[in-house]
């Protein structure tokens, strides 16, 4: 009888650890929340513009992708006045 009232009490005890545990986690993940919202959120960005003089010569652009691109609607193509 003494050794169920031992493992009784023990059980209470481990699951009384158990709940200090996660109540001490839930502080911890609420305090380090708030803390990353108050140095990551609250940034305001101001608009940077970079100018420069613009200068004569050959402008070069490249585009380069790869995949399928679908189109919005199909249409279908015909010419206007038929050829023969």
């Amino acid at each position: 009888m003494k050794k169920e009232i031992n493992k009784m009490i023990s059980k209470v005890k481990s699951l009384i650890n158990n709940r200090k545990k996660i109540a001490v986690l839930l502080i911890l993940l609420i305090i380090s929340g708030f803390v990353v919202s108050k140095t990551m959120g609250n940034k305001t960005s101001s608009v940077e513009y970079q100018t420069a003089q613009a200068e004569k010569g050959t402008l070069i652009v490249s585009i380069t992708a790869s995949g399928k691109f679908p189109p919005r609607t199909a249409r279908l193509l015909t010419p206007r006045h038929q050829v023969w």
